[in-house]
């Protein structure tokens, strides 16, 4: 059962805030040879959908979690508001905590189904060592696709045929 107060509501309004478009993710360290051992999330240049949620941003999410469980919950279509008229009704409704407790309720049922948090009613997260995020494969060299070049006509750019 979802609680407002629950370290997990944080990350379910961030949820909400990055469907809406109103938050950013960042992987702040990451480059081929070293992925981000951290997923940042941060306000949009907007701000918050409501003001009591400005507290939960900027915050930080391990990359395991965020790819085990954060991600997939996003890429859910059923918790995806242009594919759930329930949840867009509820966001048309302004009903913010409603959608991020079906958030929260979701990462529980995600976070318990990868051993990371307790099937009881705590709601603290078992800590365990960070592992190492997989190196990103290089890819093998492909050969250079000529790109239109852009011209700049008045204001506006239009490609240019050859």
């Amino acid at each position: 059962m979802g609680n407002l107060r629950s370290p997990l509501f944080g990350l379910a309004v961030g949820c909400l805030h990055i469907m809406l478009d109103r938050a950013v993710v960042n992987f702040p360290t990451s480059c081929v040879a070293s992925p981000s051992k951290v997923v940042v999330v941060e306000l949009a240049y907007d701000g918050p959908i409501r003001e009591s949620y400005r507290p939960y941003f900027p915050f930080n999410q391990r990359w395991d979690y965020w790819q085990q469980v954060v991600a997939p919950m996003l890429k859910d279509p059923r918790n995806q508001p242009a594919h759930n008229p329930n949840i867009a009704t509820m966001i048309n409704l302004k009903r913010y905590d409603d959608v991020a407790l079906i958030y929260q309720r979701e990462l529980e049922m995600r976070f318990q189904e990868n051993g990371w948090l307790p099937s009881d009613d705590q709601q603290e997260l078992i800590e365990t060592e960070v592992p190492d995020p997989p190196a990103v494969p290089t890819a093998e060299p492909v050969d250079a696709v000529p790109l239109p070049r852009l011209l700049k006509v008045g204001a506006s750019p239009i490609l240019e045929d050859d």
